[in-house]
């Protein structure tokens, strides 16, 4: 990510080992969000996939980058990735406000796992949320 790069290069310039203290501990930040997005949504964490569903869905993510800084930004964009097989896409890609992408995110999730399951995670999600305001 370009912005990651230049936050690493930046510290990096000030501190030796801050840029690559900063990519560990975003690395680390990532892999935290992942767990608790997959297991939110009962299904398995990535820290117990295997070597074939992590290349999976890391080069479909790389993909949709791409895809999307070129939808974004244009076609100079390319440039920052390497050459990679266009993903099928429904459409354009267009920018989202986070209340659109949200709602967007649980109508393909329960698409996805049902929507029993969605509702069963909400429901605990909100409990757990009680329970940390007390």
């Amino acid at each position: 990510m370009p912005a990651q790069d230049a936050i690493a290069l930046h510290a990096e310039r000030q501190l030796t080992g801050a840029g690559r203290a900063f990519r560990h501990g975003l690395a680390t930040l990532k892999s935290d969000w992942d767990k608790a997005i997959y297991s939110a949504a009962g299904l398995p964490t990535p820290d117990i996939w295997t070597n074939r569903q992590r290349y999976l869905v890391e080069t479909m993510d790389r993909r949709m980058t791409c895809y999307a800084a070129i939808a974004l930004f244009g076609p100079e964009a390319a440039k920052a990735f390497p050459r990679l097989k266009r993903p099928l896409t429904r459409g354009a890609i267009v920018p989202w406000g986070p209340m659109k992408a949200e709602e967007a995110f649980l109508s393909l999730l329960g698409d996805l796992i049902g929507r029993d399951r969605l509702l069963d995670q909400s429901h605990a999600a909100a409990a757990h949320a009680a329970l940390n305001s007390l």
